[in-house]
């Protein structure tokens, strides 16, 4: 992810910077896959919503 910089100093520095770089990219691939998931979530709600006014509408 970010191996590239590393100011951490020898080889624990190494390590840290390793499981760092990791967890920031699971941490991003997990944020990206929940707001896929909110977003289908909230169009389905919006779009039951709508249906649910037109037949309120269409039984008056």
């Amino acid at each position: 992810f970010r191996l590239a910089r590393n100011f951490l100093k020898g080889s624990v520095g190494d390590s840290v910077n390793l499981m760092l770089a990791a967890a920031a990219f699971n941490f991003k691939k997990w944020m990206r896959e929940l707001s896929a998931f909110l977003r289908l979530f909230f169009i389905g709600t919006m779009y039951m919503l709508a249906l649910q006014k037109l037949a309120l509408k269409t039984q008056k």
